[in-house]
């Protein structure tokens, strides 16, 4: 990390809710220590916007140096820290975070599961239809692929006499319903 960056200093800053970070701060505390950044979602007076910044970063960033993919332990502490962390935060900070992960052009799988595990699993979505329409469609076509939600649409769209299609349900299941709670039978 840089001398700018104290990290004793902007912790207990966090701690207050003093203080938010800067995009080169951000950027150097996940270079230094990964596992500690991940950790300062645990921090009680976080900003929502800045837990936000923290997720899009560990989802970003999959190498913790060039070649070096973050390993699978340290992936799925940080997974259980967004699980923690991401139902409390406001909905519309959550999916203005992961649209600029689309608007980067973040396309790895871990990013787009959480995407799709967010929208589909989340009991208010049929709320959220309504209420943040141009961010579920641009996040879904991203997390999905253009192919796959099309396919969707069409199968969603199609009568009651398909419902019962064995095909259809399956193709449904694996790529949206799989995400919801409560799955239908």
């Amino acid at each position: 990390m840089n001398e700018a960056l104290n990290t004793d200093t902007l912790i207990s800053q966090l701690l207050k809710g003093d203080a938010q970070l800067s995009d080169e701060q951000h950027d150097a505390f996940l270079t230094k220590d990964r596992q500690l950044y991940a950790t300062l979602l645990r921090l009680p007076n976080l900003l929502p916007e800045t837990a936000v910044a923290i997720i899009q970063r560990l989802l970003a960033v999959t190498e913790t140096t060039p070649g070096n993919h973050v390993e699978k332990t340290q992936r799925l502490q940080e997974d259980k820290l967004i699980v923690e962390v991401l139902p409390h935060l406001p909905v519309a900070t959550v999916l203005q975070g992961f649209s600029k992960l689309v608007e980067r052009r973040v396309n790895n799988q871990r990013t787009s599961g959480w995407i799709r595990a967010y929208i589909f699993g989340a009991p208010q979505l049929e709320s959220w239809a309504v209420t943040h329409r141009r961010a579920l469609r641009k996040l879904t076509c991203h997390a999905l692929g253009n192919p796959v939600t099309l396919t969707c649409l069409h199968k969603f769209a199609q009568d009651e006499k398909n419902e019962k299609d064995e095909k259809t349900t399956a193709y449904l299941r694996h790529y949206v319903l799989r995400y919801a709670k409560k799955m239908p039978r």
